[in-house]
């Protein structure tokens, strides 16, 4: 269903973060590059930003829970017999092999590059966007099981009641990132500046993590709905609000 609330508080939560790295340290947040530096390059600074996102899954799990993503069977699975091991080592190892050639990745390209107008990312979102569309059709990878078409309208403005913890979080983020960090990365100096800057790495892949799975783009099934825009029934338009 086209959850727009959950996923408007998602991509707020995912443009505090990408802002607040890009303001702060002069470049866009991208975690393809991120992982691949502190693997293969020894890069330590990456350390903070990849576990402020490790932070935010446990942060979830905790406190709210009904954001964990479900891992549906994939048809891959039942139809083709792939091992799920496999599956997921196959598709890993694409979307490395596919962000190293393309210089970045869906945070990179799409929220840091499109954002800014750079033509290099509105070609690269245009290419692994079609491409995903199309292979999800061949494949037949939409997921559907409702009564009614994955497409139809859910304003849910419970969510900031029953949500109390991330509409706070969300609220102290935007005073960190308009505010606080832009005022205090003026003043610091030599080691503070040294821990500020590992501070806002670890506030951006947290902010980013929860933005992540409030908006459910680590959940499965609203991926892939997005990705079905060829058939009309299956899609979910949610994950559009990330790239608005």
């Amino acid at each position: 269903m086209f959850s727009i609330i959950e996923a408007s508080v998602g991509a707020l939560f995912i443009q505090l973060a990408s802002t607040n790295y890009y303001w702060q340290l002069g470049s866009t947040i991208g975690f393809s590059s991120a992982i691949y530096n502190t693997i293969f390059e020894k890069a330590t600074k990456n350390i903070p930003l990849l576990t402020g996102v490790l932070c935010s899954s446990l942060f979830i799990k905790e406190y709210a829970p009904s954001f964990l993503p479900d891992f549906p069977t994939s048809n891959l699975i039942t139809n083709f017999g792939i091992d799920k091991l496999v599956l997921f080592s196959i598709a890993g190892a694409l979307v490395g092999l596919g962000t190293k050639i393309g210089a970045g990745c869906t945070s990179g390209h799409m929220i840091g590059g499109l954002s800014r107008l750079r033509v290099r990312s509105m070609a690269a979102v245009a290419t692994f966007s079609a491409a995903a569309i199309g292979l999800n059709k061949l494949l037949d990878l939409g997921l559907h099981s409702a009564v009614e078409p994955n497409y139809t309208l859910v304003l849910s403005w419970g969510f900031f009641k029953e949500n109390k913890l991330i509409t706070g979080l969300l609220i102290a983020g935007f005073i960190q990132v308009y505010g606080l960090l832009p005022y205090l990365s003026q003043k610091a100096k030599g080691f503070y500046k040294c821990l500020l800057g590992n501070y806002i790495r670890f506030l951006s892949g947290f902010l980013f993590g929860v933005g992540l799975h409030v908006s459910g783009m680590v959940n499965v099934t609203k991926t892939i709905g997005f990705l079905s825009i060829l058939d009309w029934k299956k899609f979910d338009p949610s994950l559009a609000m990330i790239i608005v």
